[in-house]
């Protein structure tokens, strides 16, 4: 008796399916292929085919111009429904009378949406139907979230990649998206910068442009009657007057942390050498300046530089300074020259008993050329001060750590490969890098902060 009754329905559903194909495929002209996937969906079949068929053949045209199949938009819907009933207000799609009643319907399930439940500081959303989501965003998670479609064969970069968010965002107006969740190939993102609008198309080809404003551009965009033109034009104004929120003081704490622990060659590369110079330690710079000369002098002070009158200049000026011994030592050098000079010369010349630095600098000037500087150091001992002279009058003669450092070495920092500036113990050593990151951050304007966000 079962295999009876099933075998009735199946004759039954048969019979109705034929009487379907001779209604919609011989009578009305539809594709055979679009009637027989309507079929094989049994829940909804009579609704898709009768919808299907009452919609206009130009309407049908234009949808399907854009890439989507009209047929799998519907199928979609029926989906939709047939999957949610329990939190619709309609249970049976056959009362449903046409196609704007089935969305009419289906928006109540806008309520179950997840951008629902982001903050208005994440998002403004200008509408969200069943077919339309149209919305701002103001953080990346939320354009990566409802933005990036899977299914489409490319994505908006702002949906995808944080970066280009936040340079596309711009700090006039930023991103608009207006998504068609039932066919994806109607997507259209618009950029607004402060001169121009762009629109950027489901398969992020640019497609139209304006610097007529939101209007100019949306009448190139949609009909008139369009959900997208009608709510875009109710928030025409606020769209283009509403910047992205930033949040400057993060900005500023996360441009800092960046640049604080940043090599200085990147520094110098993108912010040119000022704020390394303005952040030197001079004291410390110039200390180091001091050891440096003081070491280069003591390898090459032979090579000239007047040791001779040098030698007598320090005499001169630090012999008051000398120790009692040192100072006899002195004397005993050369009073047995100058009583050996007086001999030979048979003469008072030289004073010998009880000489002063000047009678002696006085023999020293006779008797010895400006080639004999070096045993003049060596006799005296005066090796060391001689040294630290020549690099305190070279240390002497520099003030400012830039300055000291192009005369030294004959070229600026951005002229330096990573590894010299990485090895340049100057610079490394007595850089004040909170103070470089300090004065960039201080210097920076909104469209540098908003990359910091």
């Amino acid at each position: 008796m079962l295999y009876s009754y099933q075998k009735y329905l199946l004759l039954t559903e048969s019979k109705r399916e034929d009487e379907l194909r001779a209604k919609y495929i011989d009578k009305l002209g539809i594709d055979e292929n679009i009637v027989e996937d309507f079929l094989d969906y049994k829940p909804g079949s009579a609704w898709l085919l009768k919808t299907y068929a009452n919609t206009p053949k130009e309407k049908i045209e234009e949808i399907e111009k854009k890439g989507s199949k009209y047929s799998d938009i519907l199928l979609k819907m029926a989906k939709m429904f047939i999957n949610n009933r329990a939190n619709l207000s309609v249970v049976d799609i056959d009362k449903l009378k046409n196609l704007d009643n089935m969305k009419s319907v289906l928006d109540e399930l806008t309520d179950y949406d997840l951008i629902n439940d982001y903050d208005t500081k994440d998002v403004w959303i200008l509408t969200n139907s069943i077919e339309w989501l149209i919305y701002k965003p103001y953080t990346y998670e939320v354009s990566n979230e409802f933005g990036n479609r899977k299914i489409r064969e490319s994505n908006w970069c702002t949906a995808y990649d944080e970066g280009h968010f936040k340079s596309h965002q711009g700090p006039e107006g930023g991103l608009l998206y207006i998504i068609n969740k039932l066919d994806e190939t109607q997507d259209i993102a618009l950029e607004i910068t402060d001169d121009s609008i762009t629109a950027w198309d489901y398969k992020d080809n640019s497609i139209k442009s304006s610097y007529s404003g939101i209007v100019d551009i949306c009448k190139q965009l949609w009909d008139e009657d369009s959900e997208p033109y009608k709510v875009i034009m109710e928030n025409s104004v606020k769209i283009e007057e509403d910047a992205p929120k930033i949040d400057y003081e993060k900005a500023k704490e996360n441009a800092w942390e960046d640049i604080r622990y940043r090599d200085l060659y990147d520094i110098i590369s993108e912010y040119g050498e000022r704020y390394i110079w303005d952040n030197i330690d001079t004291d410390s710079f110039f200390d180091a300046v001091k050891d440096d000369a003081y070491d280069r002098w003591y390898n090459d002070w032979r090579s000239g530089h007047n040791l001779f009158d040098k030698t007598l200049t320090i005499l001169r000026e630090d012999f008051d300074g000398w120790t009692d011994k040192n100072k006899q030592t002195f004397y005993e050098t050369f009073i047995e020259e100058m009583k050996e000079a007086n001999e030979d010369n048979e003469s008072e010349e030289y004073v010998t008993e009880n000489p002063t630095m000047e009678d002696v600098i006085t023999y020293i000037e006779d008797t010895y050329s400006k080639n004999d500087a070096d045993d003049l150091i060596d006799k005296i001992g005066i090796e060391e001060e001689i040294v630290q002279k020549l690099a305190d009058e070279d240390a002497k003669s520099y003030t400012d750590p830039e300055d000291y450092y192009s005369m030294m070495f004959g070229y600026k920092l951005n002229n330096m490969t990573r590894n010299e500036i990485e090895n340049e113990y100057f610079i490394t050593q007595h850089i004040d890098h909170r103070g470089v990151a300090d004065d960039i951050v201080a210097d920076m304007d909104e469209a540098e902060l908003r990359h910091y966000v």
